[in-house]
């Protein structure tokens, strides 16, 4: 988890007591990377496939801080560039290739503060939510609580100034 139980009640300065907190957080955590449009924050090695004919790639999770390897049409190549959130083909043709495997390391060691903080406002409001007596699903239940709030916003305009540097401008 991204932030413990007593990392949320300092960050929202609530006393409050809820069964299962750890799944609250989790789905919190759920909720950032959909928003994100990632997989994961933590580091990792992770393998995606596109379909080629660009010379410019968005892997899903970042930043990325190695490329371990990346093959057009199964054939390994070393001619490349890459920022934090971008691959980039460096005197490659686009013509004719078809398939683009790029694996590569990236993600947070510590996962930053105001991550933290914005993942302790979103579980704030899923609790606030809940102790309204709107109609939620037992705690036990997670993917039950992802499916019945697909249409709740949790992401405040505090959470999205706090998240928008960290989500993906699409080229």
């Amino acid at each position: 988890m991204w932030i413990t139980t007593e990392e949320l009640k300092n960050y929202t300065q609530i006393n409050y007591s809820v069964e299962n907190i750890e799944d609250w957080i989790k789905q919190g955590q759920q909720i950032i990377l959909n928003y994100l449009d990632m997989d994961e924050l933590e580091t990792g090695t992770y393998e995606e496939k596109f379909n080629g004919g660009k010379m410019i790639y968005q892997p899903k999770n970042f930043p990325i801080t190695k490329i371990n390897s990346i093959k057009i049409d199964n054939i390994e190549i070393d001619d490349y560039i890459y920022t934090p959130y971008l691959v980039v083909f460096d005197d490659i043709t686009n013509d004719g290739f078809q398939n683009v495997v790029i694996n590569y390391y990236a993600g947070y060691e510590t996962i930053p503060e105001d991550i933290k903080r914005a993942l302790a406002i979103v579980v704030q409001n899923m609790i606030a939510y809940a102790l309204r007596g709107l109609d939620l699903p037992n705690s036990q239940n997670i993917e039950g609580f992802s499916a019945n709030f697909g249409k709740v916003d949790f992401i405040d305009n505090n959470v999205k100034m706090i998240l928008d540097k960290y989500r993906k401008i699409y080229v």
